[in-house]
């Protein structure tokens, strides 16, 4: 089948790096901020509509994990996630932060983190691991669509208009052609080169 006719999670990795060169693995995580920025006011305008809920119990938070990451949809996409097991870890109470620990496959979460939204943000890490950059295209990708997926697409425009918002990256890089890019340093010439030489 040809590329232009594949889903977006079945592109060749190379599409969503920084720096397709083989060998070449870069954790720069170029658009962390940008992502955090844009995910405030996604977050604030998700509560307000409630398209946000929260849990009661790691149990719970678990439970649902469990149910995600087994799902059809999930693996339909992300066909290395079938079989994973991704442990729910209770957060110390005075942390400021959730966070994902690959080694031992689990995500920390503090109370004030118990709710869909950030729960699917650390999911979309263990996703995105395999890809370039913690906060990266993938990532900002797989986030995307698993809000949409499991908090509908109401919650999936507020996210995407705020990705729009913060200039966050979140499709795959263009693949150029060598007549691509000839074209492309012709009209660089033209229209810069030309006119520094005109001041």
């Amino acid at each position: 089948m040809s590329e232009k006719y594949l889903n977006w999670y079945e592109l060749d990795e190379k599409r969503w790096r920084n720096d397709p060169r083989p060998g070449h693995f870069s954790f720069r995580d170029s658009q962390r901020q940008r992502l955090y920025d844009a995910e405030k006011p996604a977050h604030y305008l998700m509560e307000e509509q409630n398209l946000n809920p929260s849990f009661s119990s790691i149990e719970e938070i678990q439970q649902f994990v469990d149910k995600l990451i087994s799902s059809a949809w999930l693996k339909k996409r992300f066909k290395y996630t079938d079989g994973w097991k991704i442990n729910i870890v209770k957060g110390r109470c005075n942390s400021n932060s959730a966070y994902v620990q690959y080694m031992t496959n689990s995500i920390t979460l503090p109370m004030w983190a118990w709710n869909k939204m950030i729960i699917l943000h650390e999911l979309s890490h263990f996703i995105a691991r395999k890809y370039e950059g913690a906060h990266g295209r993938f990532f900002a990708r797989a986030y995307l669509e698993l809000i949409g997926h499991v908090l509908g697409p109401d919650a999936r425009k507020i996210l995407k208009e705020q990705y729009r918002k913060h200039g966050v990256k979140y499709t795959p890089k263009k693949q150029l052609t060598e007549k691509d890019r000839q074209a492309r340093r012709e009209r660089f010439i033209q229209n810069v080169l030309k006119q520094e030489i005109m001041i």
